[in-house]
């Protein structure tokens, strides 16, 4: 098995599962508050972080 040789590849990474526990309201949103005298009274989100790449590979001018 040979490896060939391409032009150019670009790598797209997307970010995903991301909260900010600290945004407040606004007039698109109400967010729940999450402690009542200093204690939690909602459990905090909890998710599975994920990984996506977009690659785009070039080889003689032509994209794969």
């Amino acid at each position: 098995m040979t490896i060939q040789e391409i032009d150019q590849v670009s790598i797209t990474i997307l970010m995903d599962n991301s909260t900010d526990l600290l945004l407040t309201n606004s007039n698109h949103a109400n967010r729940p508050p999450l402690t009542k005298n200093e204690k939690f009274i909602l459990p905090l989100p909890v998710a599975e972080h994920g990984f996506s790449a977009l690659v785009n590979i070039v080889i003689d001018s032509e994209n794969e």
